[in-house]
């Protein structure tokens, strides 16, 4: 257990270090759930504090209460993320990821959902300032939580809705041209069979 603990340190310490470089590769996937799961708490934390930047150990046990069986791989992105946010103060999302679209197909979308089914986090891309508007076609009737952010936490769409096929006429303005995600999560696990995010 010890020895895994200090693989552990050292790669945090080596997440720091890529941190400090800008050279930020983390898998989609980490992204994901850093972004659906650790946001719940940790979003818009921009003090520049580490509550666990000394201890790796606590991180470490800490990061696979809420995602267990996280790798030490993950657990080190995850970390890095979290880092990135509170001291840059803006989402972090892989660069090749982000596309300026207008639709998305399901065989897309799987790859920006949990493993769980439960949620997903889509990046929209770079956002014209003015209205919007947002359709998502799901495959279950079931209570969605949908939330637009900005790269920047500016929440511009924050929606409860249920649906078993198109969730309808979801209008947004956005104030700034700027990076946007959109954040869908259900009690249950479902499948988007297709968004379309449209400028009125």
């Amino acid at each position: 257990m010890k020895n895994k603990y200090k693989q552990i340190i050292l790669l945090l310490i080596f997440s720091s270090y890529l941190y400090a470089s800008e050279n930020l590769s983390i898998s989609v996937e980490t992204a994901i759930k850093f972004n659906t799961i650790c946001a719940k708490c940790h979003e818009g934390e921009c003090s520049g504090r580490l509550t666990f930047d000394d201890n790796a150990k606590v991180a470490f046990s800490h990061i696979n209460r809420y995602i267990p069986n996280s790798s030490e791989i993950q657990a080190t992105e995850l970390f890095t993320i979290l880092k990135h946010m509170k001291t840059q103060c803006v989402v972090f999302f892989p660069n090749t990821y982000l596309h300026d679209k207008t639709s998305w197909l399901k065989k897309e979308l799987v790859q920006y959902s949990l493993p769980s089914k439960k949620s997903y986090f889509i990046p929209l891309g770079l956002l014209k300032k003015g209205m919007h508007k947002l359709r998502i076609n799901t495959n279950k009737s079931q209570l969605y939580t949908i939330v637009i952010i900005s790269k920047n936490f500016e929440i511009v769409l924050d929606e409860y809705r249920t649906s078993c096929k198109d969730i309808n006429n979801l209008s947004y303005k956005v104030n700034d041209d700027n990076e946007y995600y959109l954040r869908v999560e259900g009690r249950n696990k479902f499948i988007i069979i297709n968004i379309n995010n449209f400028t009125r």
